[in-house]
């Protein structure tokens, strides 16, 4: 019996059951083929079953009964199949008899075979097998079925749910109101599009085109960049409120959307992105709603500021208020202090309270639902002032009847109230005013009813004697308060302090007997303020005496306002006049400055060519050196504008600068143009080296205006009469004239405008005569055009006389022939280093010691380290700058000389950050400047 072997659970219900009650008899007298059939049904964990003999008997193992429901197990077990499957005896029957008769195996996949399984009739899908197993005592060899089965109804009903999920997405995909799309590749290959996308992009035919290809358009707009980067980075790409405008034909015009749409990647299984989901939608008809309401709240928002109307919201479903700034200011609160309605009850006033909360609940009782229109008083919260405040407001209910919120309007009426109340004071006096009144309306008709001008009088005790109409008017329109004849200032103002401050100083002045003008600015707010010119006088009885004062003012608002424009439009014809300079001194400076680089370049590059010709090298270096020179004078007039040179004002004599500038002149005038010097052997304060460059820029200007020749004269002379701009003193008057096509008055009013020229690109930066004139003014002179704009133009520089002129030479003099330089040590500190290798190689070739450094760090170790008798470093450096460093080195060596080399920094600069006694040199500098610069510092 070892076939039934097995220490599972129907191993043991086979061994226990009673056999020989069934057809197929005990165990032992089974047939070997069943016998090897049962064994293998307890030893494997498939779900097997066994129909036997001619009743079908059935048996089967623990993996068949976990398909099972109380009602089959274990009561199946032994008994005929018809019994056993009674409800799917009519699917399985046939089938099972086939096999029984000889006909082979059966194959059945995902078979629906329901059957009673936990009390009803269970749909269950099967896939299941029933083979022959065979017998030789069965008259046709086969003595049973086997039955190899699994349940799949899981998976059956998994693919069928998925098969209905992927129709109805396939259905959403196709009516979404969503566009959507997918590409493949990184070509962005359309694989799906649903109708709302057909429609985005014009009903065009794209599937299997890649994206560029397909809608073109959209590369210009930036698609595919996106695309590519979202295909590139794998992150997703989320727009809101994006323009996409679709052509799909050239013929037809382009029709711009406004959407949202995200650019989702997809990824395969080894997470390396394959695609981009598109998915968004059309929301030009919300964006176009946006853009209508933005413009209807803007609507709103401009009349309830027309009118100063201020709105407010009581939101009960959320216990919220929102009160707009004007009407927090009616409450005295700060327009940026929160708000709840316990603040809408603490405001009003005690004696209003009751009416007004009375008011308000009426408004949103569900069965009286009344307006809300009342006016009442308020105590700041903040500034503890009284007002008065006109509210209107409904409210607003659900369909249960329950009032959600209450929402209104609200208006400053304390001005009003004001009024109101003092017209009631007045009816109340009227009677015993009444004699005033007439004796004041006689006064008026005489004084003041006669006149246009805005009139009032007052008495010693600022009470108004008489006031016309259209003072009064003026008066309420500037400040809410109409004033009358009776009335008190500071009685009536009393309330209106700042108001007070205003006016009552003037009536006080006038009152102390002050006759005065004045021009005064009054009005609510300030883009309601009118201006009046008020002029105040005493007002003195028949005997003398001082009974007050009187006011006559007229608007004048009209007349500033136009003196105003005017000198905006005089101010915007200088700015305009400023950046067409600024334009031409761009376009005439670069186009100098690259001549000369040219010159430069060019000379250096034959000089590296040349190398091997001395004299060829030496007129190249030439050209280039004064090319340098140029830009250099350039540079210098450019500073001389800004102020950023200092002007070295000494003695100078005009005669010999004159002689020693003939040669200059002679050449920069050219063979067409005759020179004539008439200069007066006087002596003048001014820099001698700005002088010259004046000088030059006259001749230049004066070979500019004869172009076909002609003469240039330069003069001097003690001048019988002076501008009269000009202070008390004795000047020299320096004439340079010329015959050439004169200077037109247009021309004459802008020629020492900053970078004003006549001339072409390239031909002049008008700083000239600019210049020119910033010499002699910070010298204390000044210029003067003299020309009829026909027959030649005369320039007159008057610049002052220095006295004793005669008695010694010029300090730039040398006092005798040139001395070799005392071999000094210097230390040269300059973060550039190709200036600070050229300016090394001068100091060498002067017979000068050399210590380099690139920064104030290394400058500081090498003073440590090396004896230095002179500091030459550069101002401007990147971190610790020359100044700073040039501290620190004179508060270690006090007795060492500094000399800064900077193209950038003023002297003035200079003293400011280390004190006087330092030397500048402005780059560029020439060997010979150096030089000179040097024997000075060694002559002190």
């Amino acid at each position: 019996m070892r076939f039934l072997a097995g220490d599972g659970e129907m191993a043991a219900r086979i061994r226990a059951f009673d056999w020989a009650s069934t057809p197929l008899g005990p165990p032992a007298t089974w047939s070997a083929g069943l016998r090897t059939m049962v064994r293998m049904l307890l030893t494997t964990r498939h779900p097997v079953y066994i129909f036997w003999g001619a009743e079908h008997t059935g048996l089967y193992n623990d993996a068949y009964r976990e398909s099972l429901g109380p009602e089959k197990h274990p009561a199946i077990l032994g008994i005929p199949g018809r019994r056993a499957w009674a409800e799917i005896w009519h699917l399985i029957g046939p089938q099972i008899l086939q096999v029984l008769a000889g006909g082979g195996a059966t194959w059945h996949q995902n078979q629906l075979v329901p059957i009673i399984r936990h009390g009803c009739l269970d749909d269950v899908y099967w896939t299941y097998s029933f083979g022959p197993i065979d017998d030789e005592s069965a008259a046709n060899g086969v003595g049973g079925v086997l039955v190899l089965v699994t349940e799949t109804t899981r998976q059956v009903m998994a693919e069928r749910q998925a098969k209905l999920n992927h129709a109805r997405l396939a259905s959403l995909f196709e009516q979404a109101p969503n566009f959507m799309a997918m590409l493949s590749g990184k070509d962005h290959r359309f694989e799906l599009v649903n109708p709302a996308y057909e429609r985005l992009i014009g009903r065009r035919d794209v599937m299997g085109l890649p994206f560029s290809q397909a809608i073109p358009e959209a590369v210009d707009q930036g698609y595919v960049d996106l695309l590519d980067q979202v295909f590139a980075t794998g992150e997703p790409y989320i727009a809101a409120y994006a323009k996409f405008r679709s052509q799909p034909a050239t013929d037809v015009p382009p029709d711009e959307r406004i959407v949202d749409f995200v650019f989702q990647p997809t990824f395969d299984n080894r997470g390396e992105v394959d695609g981009i989901f598109v998915v968004g939608i059309d929301v030009t008809a919300q964006w176009q709603a946006q853009q209508e309401l933005a413009v209807k709240i803007e609507q709103l928002q401009l009349a309830t500021d027309a009118g100063e109307v201020g709105l407010w919201d009581v939101d009960n479903l959320a216990n919220t208020l929102y009160w707009a700034p004007r009407v927090k200011k009616m409450f005295g609160v700060r327009e940026q202090m929160p708000v709840t309605i316990a603040d809408y009850y603490d405001g009003i006033h005690p004696e209003d309270r009751d009416a007004t909360i009375a008011a308000y609940q009426r408004a949103q009782s569900p069965l009286e639902r009344a307006l809300y229109d009342v006016e009442f008083r308020t105590i700041g919260k903040e500034d503890g002032r009284v007002r008065w405040v006109a509210a209107c407001g409904r409210g607003i209910f659900d369909s249960q009847g329950h009032c959600t919120r209450v929402i209104g309007t609200a208006i400053d009426v304390t001005a009003r109230k004001r009024n109101e109340a003092l017209l009631r004071h007045l009816n109340e006096t009227l009677e015993r005013k009444l004699s005033d009144y007439l004796a004041e309306r006689k006064l008026l008709a005489d004084i003041v009813e006669g006149t246009d001008a805005l009139i009032q009088v007052m008495d010693l005790n600022y009470r108004w004697l008489a006031i016309n109409r259209a003072s009064a008017a003026g008066f309420e329109r500037a400040f809410g308060i109409r004033p009358r004849v009776g009335d008190q200032l500071q009685y009536l103002l009393h309330e209106h302090i700042e108001v007070l401050k205003e006016i009552e100083p003037g009536w006080t002045r006038a009152l102390a007997g002050q006759e005065f003008l004045e021009v005064r600015s009054f009005g609510p707010s300030p883009s309601e303020q009118r201006s009046f010119e008020m002029r105040f006088q005493p007002l003195y009885d028949s005997d003398g005496r001082l009974i007050g004062a009187y006011q006559f003012a007229y608007d004048v608002t009209e007349r500033i306002e136009h003196q105003r424009r005017l000198a905006e439009s005089e101010a915007a014809l200088y700015q305009a006049r400023k950046l067409e300079a600024i334009g031409q001194l761009t376009g005439a400076i670069a186009h100098d400055f690259n001549n000369l680089l040219q010159v430069v370049s060019a000379n250096l590059e034959m000089i590296r060519r040349r190398a091997e010709n001395p004299a060829q090298v030496r007129d190249f270096a030439k050209r280039g050196t004064e090319a340098a020179s140029r830009g250099a004078r350039l540079t210098a007039q450019l500073l001389a504008f800004s102020r950023k040179q200092e002007l070295v004002i000494r003695p100078v004599g005009l005669g010999a600068l004159v002689d020693g500038m003939a040669d200059l002149l002679k050449t920069t005038l050219g063979a067409s143009v005759e020179l004539q010097l008439a200069a007066e052997d006087v002596w003048v304060h001014a820099d001698a080296t700005q002088l010259e460059m004046a000088l030059l820029n006259l001749a230049v200007n004066a070979k500019d205006a004869m172009p076909d020749g002609g003469r240039f004269t330069l003069a001097s002379r003690v001048p019988a009469s002076l501008p009269r701009d000009l202070a008390p003193g004795e000047y020299v008057e320096i004439s340079a004239t010329d015959t050439g096509t004169g200077m037109p008055p247009e021309v004459m009013a802008k020629a020492f405008d900053p970078f004003f020229t006549t001339k072409a690109v390239g031909k002049g930066s008008g700083l000239g005569l600019s210049q020119v004139y910033g010499l002699a003014t910070r010298a204390g002179g000044t210029v003067v055009i003299d020309s009829d704009g026909v027959t030649g133009t005369t320039i007159k520089v008057y610049l002052k006389r220095a006295l004793g002129e005669n008695s010694g030479a010029s300090q730039d003099a040398p006092a005798s022939g040139p001395v070799a330089l005392a071999p000094w040590s210097v230390l040269l500190v300059d973060d550039e280093e190709e200036v600070r290798r050229g300016i090394a190689a001068m100091l060498t070739d002067l017979g000068l010691g050399v210590h380099q450094a690139e920064n104030a760090e290394q400058g500081l170790q090498l003073l440590d380290a090396h004896q230095v008798e002179l500091l030459l470093v550069d101002y401007a450096m990147p971190g610790s700058d020359g100044a700073a460093m040039a501290r620190v080195a004179r508060q270690a060596k006090p007795e060492l000389p500094i000399m800064f080399v900077s193209g950038h920094a003023d002297a003035e600069v200079i003293r400011e950050a280390i004190g006087y006694g330092a030397t500048l040199l402005r780059k560029p500098v020439s060997s010979d400047q150096l030089e000179l610069a040097l024997r000075r510092l060694q002559s002190r």
